[in-house]
């Protein structure tokens, strides 16, 4: 068999045992650029995934036959809900719905699938590949993690749909080898009757490795070398098809089925593996071991590791690899400069700064806004290069599978751990739970599950790249001086708003959070948002890194004062209106947006509706450069202490896209324009190539996260035990002037 892919003699052919990921492949990406296109990737498919098309027919039939709505709108039907927990399973579905929607009777699907059914899924992969499908039924489970944390939340969500004996039965469609742990848990006799739930599985597709994998290798490497190629590398990325790569290469001893002296592989031809698993397999089932061990499961693993293999091959001898090492020595250069410090100084509060002055007038904003559209800062995006994990060595399965720790697996989580488990057990994909190389092979967990702030490695490495920060924002409004209950928003003296950064991989647990000093408090004197394009107010921040424990005891209370013709004063204590998450997202038009959705209440009132607060919504966020004058009754006496290099990067335009930096200094002047929330949201077009998280999804996990995290508080109270202050002191959240 030719290989269509050969194209030029001076490239180096590497052999990626894998199918090629679509839209775009990281491997083919990173190795068509590095060392000015040195590389030649040709991909050599080792699995593939038969749908099993009667068992599909059964799953329509049920559907055709109504199994999921009942026989009438009082009858319980036969099927209540549908588990996936692999992207093979998912894309039979979707194959399936689509041929059905295709047929006359194609707009019945949504009628037979009702809109209140849950499919069941273990992690993001498989969630997003279910709702593409664009069915009306909610994708239930992503941030579980692995099948018993699925199995069990499967128990609490669906025992609060249908009570009692005679629950409908649970659809589970799988590959043919698959673990028990959901139907197990699920059907367990130690459950209460009134708990159990059937599970009836349903095999609708099968693994194994391709059939015409050995000869398509072999007629690959064997046209490279008859092509005078000098060197070639083979990539494994399982144990799958390990063996008859070997018998291709003519390493195996046809008695022994050991690799051994003679048999020794041609020295143009060199085996790297994904990771250790895959590299013990090797050595422990057939003796051979590769030349290379990726450190980390990616194509920058892979390449690191081939380069240094050359440097050590170029000093022990003066071969014709010392040039190939010369040449593939390069690194990219790092992208990463500390964050300096500065001294914090006492400065004059905003109440104080503009005490007198009419805040009630809109600042007049500069013509110079229309300089935002010519910005060409510097891209302050966190996650350069491509950040996308050991997801993308999947064969065809990109669902991670949580396998028993053996002495073959030390390779804490990496990517062949996904394909070995593709073909052994289904539903006990760990997602998100990943785990990462603590350099001594000892495993360890990414997660703890008893924080409320977790850390995800998978979470930060599927983040789209244009969020720039992302937490929790508090709303709080304070009254008038003398008004003790106000009545609408002309009884507010100011409304503000704190923002509560978290680390960009950050998973949200149960619990309080932890009380840290990076949080900032910014003030709106125009005391509502901006609701439509045309509104453009001013806000400031009033104090920057503090804590909530600062605010409480510096801010949060009211306070008395002497006047000498009205005697005493009363400042009230601020009213907490709405607590929800937030990101800063930078889009591809060099625009900033501070995008949030509120948690807390958990429905919003004319309180919250007259502040200008949506239940999600969003506004493009400029900042102000303080060498540039503005309006008068805009200005504070007292700029913010900004470093020389921030000015810099202003290039002299007097208003600029926010850098989360930029709000940790007191006095930063912001500008809230109002705006709708899908354009703050979109992905950008490297994301969308490189299949991350869109921001929207990752603003739904950090609300979902953060509504499961108060209800085990004091539901719509949890603001307080957030700020460690007492309902006794402060009212409860308003909804209702």
């Amino acid at each position: 068999m030719a290989n269509p892919t050969l194209r030029g003699q001076g490239k180096v052919p590497l052999l990626l045992l894998k199918t090629k990921s679509a839209p775009t492949d990281a491997y083919e990406e990173h190795f068509t650029s590095l060392d000015d296109g040195k590389y030649e990737p040709v991909f050599v498919p080792v699995l593939e995934h038969r749908f099993k098309q009667d068992a599909l027919r059964q799953v329509r039939q049920h559907i055709e036959n109504g199994d999921f709505v009942g026989a009438h709108p009082a009858a319980r039907p036969q099927y209540g809900a549908m588990v996936f927990t692999s992207q093979r399973a998912v894309e039979a579905f979707a194959r399936m719905v689509e041929d059905m929607k295709k047929s006359k009777d194609g707009h019945l699907v949504e009628d037979l699938l009702p809109n209140h059914m849950p499919l069941y899924v273990v992690g993001p992969a498989t969630a997003r590949s279910l709702n593409s499908i664009n069915l009306h039924c909610p994708v239930v489970g992503e941030e579980t993690g692995n099948g018993q944390a699925l199995a069990e939340h499967i128990l609490d969500h669906y025992n609060k749909l249908y009570e009692g004996n005679d629950k409908p039965h649970i659809l589970f469609l799988v590959g043919e080898k698959r673990r028990d742990i959901i139907p197990k848990t699920l059907q367990s006799p130690n459950l209460p009757p009134g708990q159990r739930i059937v599970v009836q599985e349903l095999e609708i597709y099968e693994t194994g490795e391709m059939q015409s994998f050995k000869s398509n290798f072999t007629s690959i490497w064997q046209e490279h070398a008859a092509n005078g190629k000098v060197r070639q590398w083979v990539v494994v990325f399982s144990p799958t098809g390990c063996q008859a790569m070997l018998e291709s290469l003519g390493l195996l001893d046809s008695k022994t089925g050991r690799a051994s002296a003679s048999n020794a592989i041609p020295r143009d031809i060199s085996v790297v593996t994904i990771g250790p698993t895959t590299r013990d397999y090797l050595i422990e089932e057939f003796g051979f071991n590769p030349e290379v061990c990726a450190q980390k499961p990616s194509a920058e693993g892979i390449a690191e590791g081939i380069q240094s293999f050359l440097l050590r091959s170029a000093r022990n001898s003066s071969s014709p690899k010392k040039k190939e090492a010369a040449a593939g020595s390069k690194r990219k250069a790092d992208t990463n400069s500390p964050k300096g410090g500065r001294k914090a100084v006492k400065q004059t509060t905003i109440e104080e700064s503009l005490a007198g002055a009419n805040t009630e007038d809109q600042p007049k904003i500069p013509d110079e806004n229309a300089e935002m559209k010519d910005t060409h800062a510097a891209d302050d995006d966190k996650n350069t290069g491509d950040a996308r994990t050991e997801a993308e060595t999947r064969q065809e399965d990109a669902e991670m599978k949580e396998t028993p720790a053996t002495d073959h697996n030390k390779n804490n989580g990496e990517s062949q751990a996904r394909i070995e488990a593709d073909i052994r057990e289904e539903d006990a994909i760990t997602e998100d739970t990943s785990v990462k190389n603590s350099g001594d092979g000892v495993e360890s967990t990414d997660t703890k599950n008893e924080d409320p702030v977790q850390k995800s490695s998978q979470r930060e490495n599927n983040i789209a790249s244009n969020i720039l920060e992302k937490g929790i924002v508090y709303f709080f409004t304070r009254n008038r001086v003398g008004i003790e209950d106000s009545e609408s928003v002309g009884d507010l003296a100011r409304t503000y708003f704190v923002l509560r950064p978290l680390p960009l991989g950050t998973k949200l647990g149960e619990g309080a959070l932890p009380d840290l000093e990076n949080n900032r408090l910014l003030a709106l004197p125009k005391k509502v948002f901006p609701k439509s394009h045309n509104d453009r107010f001013m806000a400031f921040v009033e104090k920057a890194n503090t804590t909530i424990q600062d605010l409480k005891d510096n801010f949060f209370k009211g306070d008395e004062y002497e006047t000498r013709t009205q005697g005493t004063r009363r400042v009230e204590p601020v009213a907490t209106v709405a607590e929800g998450v937030y990101f800063i997202s930078r889009t591809e038009d060099r625009s900033t947006h501070l995008v949030y959705a509120i948690t807390i209440p958990s429905k919003l009132g004319e309180v919250q509706q007259d502040l200008g607060l949506r239940e999600k919504g969003s506004f493009v966020i400029s900042v102000k450069n303080p060498q540039r004058p503005g309006p008068a009754n805009a200005n504070l006496p007292q700029s913010p202490d900004f470093p020389k290099e921030f000015f810099e990067e202003f290039r002299g335009l007097a208003w600029s896209e926010v850098k989360p930096k930029y709000l940790d200094y007191d006095n930063t002047q912001i500008l809230l324009i109002g705006e709708h929330t899908d354009s703050a949201i979109q992905a950008t077009t490297k994301d969308q190539k490189h299949d991350k998280d869109t921001p929207k999804e990752e603003l739904e996990k950090l609300e979902h996260e953060d509504e499961l995290r108060v209800e085990h508080l004091h539901g719509d109270d949890s603001i307080f035990d957030d700020l460690n202050i007492s309902r006794k002191e402060y009212s409860q959240v308003p909804t209702t002037w």
